[in-house]
This record gives structure tokens, C-alpha cells and sequence, in this order.
């Protein structure tokens, strides 16, 4: 839904769900998928005790979101498609004005002090609309079925790119590259590929929650 002022009035619109069918061998037909690789270009995102830079894995991570998700028949907005640098609010605007129907934001976790080789560790979902809480809940369930540890998922996140009523909304923190253990996982292509049907496969949860 959307609120809006308009003079004296508040225009309130709710937008029709997506027409889709989970029992076809494209379950994903008929829904739009937004996809926003946290940070790029010039901001780095955090960097790993190797030197693996967030940027770029959240970038391969979400490219590999959009192979998965087109091959089951979604249509996909990759909103930072390159290595190049975005803001938040050209990526809410891009988000927002795009008419999707689902929009995930791919990060990776990092904590202090840097040098911790086995500090906090895990993955996590944030949203920051409760009424996402469910699709968070969902993703999370299936990301720690993975061999990592679970960090949780957690409401009332003040991200601006998932702060958004028109879309469920919500933020994958994949692992942390501060963990020298995490950072390795996060290294390994295998891994990040199974970390892409997890979020696949939580979506799948997710719609046939709603479908109920």
C-alpha cells in the first residue's frame, strides 16, 4: 500500500497482488522481483580479513538471485546491475518507481573490532514494515539450513531501501566478513550458489503462506 498527501486529503492506494501459480514449472510467472546489491563503486562495503570486499559479493550473490529467480519465470530489476557507485536514495527511487512485487537487498555483516578472527558470526534477515516480518521469517528458516550459524531475524530495521510500504521488503545479511570462518563460506562459489536457492526456496515458503 501507499499513502500520500495531496492538499487537504491523504490518497491511499493499495495495490493488486501478483497473479502466479506455485504448482507450474514456473512459479514465479507474473511476479516482479527487485534485487539491490548493497554498496559499489567507491563504497567498498565492508572488507574480510582477506580482502574480500562486501561489494562484490553481495553483486554476485544478487546476480546469481537473478538467474535463479528468471529461471523459475520472474521478471527481475537489478537495481545496482555493475560495480558502480549508487545512493540510497537513487536506489529507493529506482526500487519504488519499478513496479516490483518483491524486493530483496543482498549485504554482508561485519563487527568490531575487525581483527576478532572468530567474533560474531551468522546470518540474518532484517525488515522494517512488520507486516514483512513473515517473508524474513521464511528466507531465514531456510539460509540456516546452511552450514553457518544463525544471527537472527530482526524487525524495526531502519535501512532505507527496505523502509517501504508499496513491497515486502527485506535485507539478507548473508555472513560476516569479519569471521574468518564466515568470510571463507562467503569466498567459496559453491556456497553462495547455495545461498541463492535458500532465498529461492523461502520465497517459494513465502508465497504459498500467502496463497493460504
Amino acid at each position: 500500500y501507499d499513502i500520500k498527501p495531496n492538499g487537504k486529503e491523504l490518497i491511499f492506494r493499495i495495490k493488486y497482488p501478483p497473479t502466479y501459480n506455485l504448482e507450474t514449472s514456473l512459479p514465479l510467472k507474473g511476479i516482479k522481483i527487485s534485487l539491490e546489491a548493497g554498496h559499489g563503486g567507491s563504497n567498498l562495503g565492508a572488507v574480510g580479513l582477506s580482502g574480500l570486499k562486501e561489494k562484490d559479493v553481495n553483486l554476485d550473490l544478487s546476480k546469481k538471485l537473478e538467474a535463479l529467480f528468471k529461471k523459475h519465470g520472474a521478471e527481475i530489476l537489478q537495481v545496482r546491475d555493475s560495480d558502480k557507485d549508487m545512493t540510497l536514495l537513487a536506489k529507493r527511487d529506482t526500487v519504488t518507481n519499478s513496479d516490483a512485487n518483491i524486493h530483496f537487498s543482498v549485504h554482508a555483516n561485519s563487527s568490531e573490532p575487525i581483527n576478532e578472527f572468530l567474533g560474531t558470526s551468522g546470518t540474518s534477515t532484517f525488515y522494517h514494515n512488520p507486516f514483512w516480518a513473515k517473508l524474513a521469517e521464511k528466507v531465514f528458516g531456510k539460509l540456516i539450513e546452511l552450514d553457518i550459524k544463525p544471527f537472527g531475524s530482526v524487525g524495526s530495521f531502519n535501512y532505507r531501501i527496505t523502509r517501504m510500504s508499496v513491497m515486502p521488503a527485506i535485507l539478507v545479511e548473508q555472513a560476516f566478513l569479519s569471521h574468518a570462518e564466515d568470510e571463507e563460506k562467503l569466498f567459496d562459489e559453491n556456497f553462495r550458489k547455495e545461498m541463492a536457492e535458500k532465498i529461492y526456496e523461502g520465497l517459494i515458503e513465502y508465497l504459498k503462506y500467502m496463497s493460504n
